[in-house]
């Protein structure tokens, strides 16, 4: 039997949240044929499967607070090197980036550390964090203040040779007033009653790739980002394919006399469902690199090869979080980028 939980919080106005809800639920059944079974609510956002994992980390406001040395962060996996297309750690300005999680989380509950370091072999500069936040599974920023789970000020330093690592178990994130807060963060346990509502932004998946180039091509050092000729060194745009957008990178590489080559690179972005395996195929398509200068060529096997594997990754969590059990529910998905570069997928 389907049930909805009633709950007085601040974020549900009350028992009107009741019927409302009640309401919308109801039209989203009928809209993509899900059973009550399929929308039955979480007792709690532990219950829910993991797909994104949003980083906040903002700078101490203090003269010497920011840092040009490589940090990374983790949720207890393989490290990610932060380092998106503007310069990052400056002081007093706030910073996102999208951590993988490791195949040892597939639900919230499973989230048991937080690690923010400064490799060994990196930069002698320190950094200080002001505050640190976590969100989870929100399609955008619109919705980000309910799906922050984390949020803390730390006023820590990371020094290479005193303090060089931030360590947050499990009990110090759960011990944050936001981690078991009640509202309609409870819904994001069945996430196909989410999408069916809200599309994933473009910013966000302009900010999930950014996050895998950054990572990639600071492992590769070969390649690096170059001069932003748009609004932002990712960029997506529509094509007339409806579930394929194009995506534009600016990149750099520095030559043998020291002039930097700007590397235009771009690629489609596909993504399609995989009834067999119940996962959403996110596939890089049609990738080509220009320069400025004569390019040498990209390096094989490397940071271009690593963002193919993230992308497909990033596909296959989402499709197992939006629970495609079957073919059946792969052809009630409406998968398409609507005009503004969002990523419906009901």
């Amino acid at each position: 039997m389907f049930t909805l939980r009633h709950t007085t919080s601040k974020f549900l106005g009350g028992g009107k949240f009741y019927w409302k809800a009640a309401a919308a639920l109801w039209s989203i059944m009928l809209a993509t044929g899900l059973t009550p079974a399929d929308v039955a609510l979480a007792q709690s956002i532990e219950e829910a499967r993991l797909w994104r994992a949003e980083l906040r980390i903002t700078v101490c406001n203090d003269s010497k607070a920011g840092t040009d040395a490589q940090i990374t962060a983790s949720l207890g996996g393989e490290p990610l090197i932060l380092n998106r297309g503007e310069d990052d750690f400056k002081r007093g300005r706030t910073y996102a980036y999208d951590l993988r999680p490791p195949s040892t989380v597939g639900d919230i509950r499973e989230i048991r550390l937080l690690v923010l370091r400064q490799p060994v072999q990196g930069s002698p500069d320190a950094l200080c964090i002001d505050t640190i936040e976590l969100s989870v599974n929100h399609p955008g920023a619109a919705l980000r203040r309910d799906f922050t789970i984390f949020s803390t000020r730390v006023q820590r330093w990371l020094r290479l040779k005193e303090s060089p690592e931030l360590v947050m178990g499990g009990p110090t994130l759960r011990a944050s007033a936001l981690w078991n807060l009640a509202g309609p963060r409870a819904g994001i346990a069945n996430l196909r009653i989410l999408f069916a509502s809200h599309p994933i932004e473009r910013a966000s998946i302009e900010q999930i790739i950014e996050t895998i180039v950054g990572d990639a091509i600071a492992r590769d050092r070969r390649v690096g980002w170059g001069r932003r000729f748009g609004e932002r060194h990712v960029a997506l745009r529509t094509t007339k394919t409806p579930n394929t957008a194009k995506i534009d990178l600016d990149l750099g590489r520095r030559g043998s006399d020291l002039r930097v080559m700007a590397i235009d690179v771009d690629f489609n972005l596909m993504v399609t469902c995989n009834p067999r395996e119940g996962n959403l195929d996110v596939s890089m398509t049609n990738f080509d690199a220009r320069a400025s200068l004569p390019l040498p060529p990209l390096p094989g096997g490397s940071w271009d090869n690593r963002l193919r594997d993230q992308l497909r990754a990033f596909g296959q969590g989402l499709g197992r979080s939006v629970n495609l059990r079957s073919g059946e529910v792969c052809r009630s998905l409406n998968l398409r980028f609507d005009d503004g570069g969002n990523l419906r997928l009901f």
